[in-house]
């Protein structure tokens, strides 16, 4: 065998190999990279789900206040009313653990967005 030849072989992926790795380099590959990256990661934690746990908890906790507030006729309104405010605010808020802190420390933008959740889920479980 020709050791010249054998040699060439190398070199030839050697100097692929480097030119490849410049245009992977470059500023512009880079950023598309980044952006890419970014989308990915964002649309993952937007399509993010509470455990059926959260949203069992979350149900439970919306109930009690719901019969206290709705009369003796419109308790019947108050399991698809908290089931809609509960899967409402989680495809709003997809951290659990966020949302349920902000609500128990009824911070004011949370308070007014589950109030515009609320006032929707009423609007459509009692048809007005």
């Amino acid at each position: 065998m020709n050791p010249a030849a054998f040699g060439a072989i190398p070199a030839a992926r050697t100097e692929r190999r480097t030119h490849d790795m410049r245009i992977e380099s470059s500023p512009r590959i880079l950023a598309r990279l980044v952006l890419a990256a970014s989308i990915i990661l964002a649309a993952s934690s937007a399509h993010a789900q509470w455990r059926a746990s959260d949203r069992a908890q979350a149900t439970a906790d919306c109930l009690p206040s719901c019969e206290r507030s709705a009369g003796p006729q419109a308790r019947h309104l108050c399991q698809p009313y908290c089931e809609c405010s509960v899967r409402e605010t989680e495809a709003r808020y997809p951290d659990y653990k966020a949302i349920d802190d902000a609500a128990r420390t009824q911070a004011p933008d949370t308070m007014a967005a589950l109030k515009e959740i609320g006032e929707g889920c009423a609007r459509r479980v009692t048809g007005r």
